[in-house]
């Protein structure tokens, strides 16, 4: 059973898989029934259940979470392990499948809203309220709308008033996705040449408040508190809707105002490109592909202001990732053409 990228997970990561794959046994064995569910079954109901409808990215997790529990039922039970490596096998080589005619695929985030437009209403409800979180609840989500943090980021982040030069703060962030090939490094740094003072204390307060949770022990618990309480006021506030923010709409909100101001008014592809390559370094991601196609659309959101500035290394980090990929892109069009000229 060859690993790659999936040596480099994190035990966070890791737990997650593995529960990920228990609630997925419970649920075949559950729709299969019978007192036992065995590994050929497990995988059988994964490719023909599970699978379908699901987009590439959301097959590609159950995929993962699935290999992690066979795997640690394998090191558990020598005598399985033929049997779950010829399972994994089987897992690897089955490929999304379209979704039924006149269906569209399924999203983990199908019922998510995107977008944070009514910050002001939300954070506004949220402190009429008498929830003990509610201070928490309001200065995480303003400092996400600012910072454009994954909500798993906030308890090693870092902020510092700089003494010179043309920026006034600095956020160093350690990005989630550093461990798997999927961020263009182990940090990030966002700039400002200004933030005012309530942004700076809804930081301060979200980085000190995100430490002694993660410092207790329960910075997971923590965080789905506090989507719980968003999870009511927003629900309350707008009952009508069919999508609803939720902690990560924050990030959107942000990546949706940075690529509007670095990438709108592009007036060349080499501009585009760069300003693409920012946003991705700001998000934290590896490539700009994700930043431009899976985050909040230009033309949604209105105001420019408390735009970051990224590191310029980091930029370059992510351009020259964007190069080898076109370089490869071309190599592969050229080898084809010239296979059916051959042919």
């Amino acid at each position: 059973m060859p690993r790659n990228k999936s040596q480099e997970r994190t035990a966070g990561t890791e737990a997650a898989y593995l529960r990920r794959h228990q609630n997925m046994q419970k649920a075949a064995l559950k729709e299969i029934g019978g007192r036992a569910l065995t590994v050929q079954a497990y995988v059988r109901w994964l490719i023909d259940v599970k699978r379908v409808g699901l987009l590439p990215n959301s097959w590609r997790q159950v995929r993962c979470a699935a290999r992690a529990g066979l795997e640690t039922t394998a090191k558990a039970h020598p005598k399985m392990r033929e049997a779950v490596a010829a399972a994994i096998d089987r897992l690897a080589s089955a490929k999304p499948s379209p979704p039924p005619a006149g269906e569209s695929p399924s999203r983990t985030s199908h019922g998510k809203a995107k977008r944070l437009s009514e910050l002001a209403r939300i954070c506004a409800r949220v402190i009429s309220g008498r929830s003990r979180n509610a201070r928490a609840l309001v200065h995480f989500l303003r400092a996400s709308d600012v910072t454009g943090l994954r909500p798993c980021e906030w308890h090693d982040a870092i902020l510092r008033r700089l003494d010179c030069g043309p920026y006034e703060w600095e956020l160093r962030v350690v990005n989630a996705k550093g461990t798997n090939g999927r961020s263009h490094g182990v940090y990030r740094h966002l700039r400002w040449q200004t933030l005012p003072p309530s942004r700076v204390q809804d930081i301060q307060e979200t980085i000190a408040e995100a430490g002694r949770q993660s410092g207790a022990g329960k910075y997971k618990t923590w965080l789905a508190t506090l989507g719980s309480l968003m999870y009511r006021n927003v629900r309350t506030l707008f009952p009508r809707r069919s999508k609803f923010a939720t902690l990560y709409s924050a990030r959107h909100e942000a990546a949706a105002r940075w690529k509007k101001f670095y990438m709108q008014s592009a007036t060349s592809a080499e501009e585009l490109e760069r300003g693409a390559a920012i946003v991705a370094a700001l998000l934290g991601q590896a490539s700009d592909a994700t930043a431009t196609t899976c985050y909040g659309r230009t033309n949604s959101v209105s105001g420019v202001s408390l735009i970051p500035r990224a590191d310029e290394e980091e930029v370059a980090r992510v351009r020259k990732r964007l190069i080898a990929r076109r370089l490869k892109l071309a190599g592969f069009h050229e080898n084809r053409a010239t296979r059916s000229l051959e042919q």
